[in-house]
């Protein structure tokens, strides 16, 4: 039989219903039982498996009542994040270790550069910064997972309008 655990630690199975049937019927093919304590047996038996099932709907009420609630606190949270670092006064920028690409830009990272965010998602770290390939973004990326500390970079960006500026960029993984 298939058991789960409600809350309180008593086993939930999935046939009880149909073994005490099955044993009440056999009783009363016996003879043991008459008709009269037949249907009671049944009657008594079909209270117990609704009392079981009435706890066990209680339990997964609270399971996903407690699970919702933990999802939106850790939405709101998210969503809380996100506004500090879109809005953020210096840039931000993510970008996909393998390819350079950007996965994330903040409003300051767009204005720096004079790009629109869908354009910025759509170039890498070497389009904006041309003296710093993605190989030196993977050496630095791997410097950091054996537990470098890397100072902050100075480097010079390039805009939009095709000006520069000078940036210093710490890395994090």
């Amino acid at each position: 039989n298939e058991t789960d655990t409600p809350l309180g630690g008593q086993p939930m199975v999935a046939g009880p219903l149909q073994a005490q049937v099955h044993l009440l019927a056999q009783r009363f093919a016996e003879g043991r039982l008459t008709e009269d304590e037949l249907q009671q047996g049944l009657a008594q038996a079909l209270a117990q498996q609704q009392q079981h099932l009435s706890r066990y709907q209680r339990y997964l009420q609270r399971l996903v009542k407690q699970r919702t609630e933990a999802l939106q606190a850790s939405s709101q949270h998210l969503a809380e994040t996100q506004f500090a670092m879109d809005r953020a006064g210096i840039a931000i920028a993510w970008t996909d270790l393998a390819t350079g690409l950007f996965l994330y830009v903040n409003d300051e990272a767009c204005r720096q550069l004079g790009y629109q965010r869908a354009e910025l998602l759509a170039m890498t770290v070497a389009d904006v910064n041309p003296s710093y390939p993605t190989e030196h973004l993977r050496e630095a990326v791997t410097k950091l997972g054996e537990g470098d500390h890397l100072p902050p970079l100075q480097t010079v960006h390039l805009r939009k309008d095709g000006s520069q500026y000078p940036a210093e960029l710490t890395l994090y993984l």
